[in-house]
């Protein structure tokens, strides 16, 4: 399973990369929004993970931009936000967006991509 992680903090996005790695899945990693889209074009991920506050593009932004690209649209994707709880519990009831707050559980993280795996 290939995973895409978008992450602006250098030392979240290399936790989320070697973690998911000892975890056996091949990842993919971005730093903001618009290489996250760059990189998912090319490589067609099977999940995508990405912080919604990001330079560039946002993570909502971004989400949206997948649900327009056809070949991107049927990608799950789990959102990680520092912000309250309240601002984003809506956000997965328009397509398969699950929400994780941070700090992040890595054994929750973990149990919510194996729903995605095939």
């Amino acid at each position: 399973m290939k995973i895409l992680i978008a992450e602006d903090e250098d030392f979240n996005r290399e936790l989320l990369k070697e973690f998911l790695t000892n975890e056996g899945y091949e990842v993919l990693a971005a730093s903001d929004g618009q290489k996250l889209i760059e990189i998912a074009l090319k490589n067609k991920p099977d999940l995508i993970i990405t912080d919604i506050q990001m330079p560039n593009i946002s993570g909502d932004t971004m989400i949206t931009m997948i649900e327009e690209y056809e070949d991107l649209s049927d990608i799950p994707i789990i959102v990680t936000t520092g912000i309250g709880e309240k601002n984003y519990k809506n956000l997965g009831m328009t397509r398969n967006i699950e929400v994780i707050f941070k700090p992040i559980d890595l054994e929750k993280l973990k149990s919510v991509i194996k729903k995605y795996v095939k």
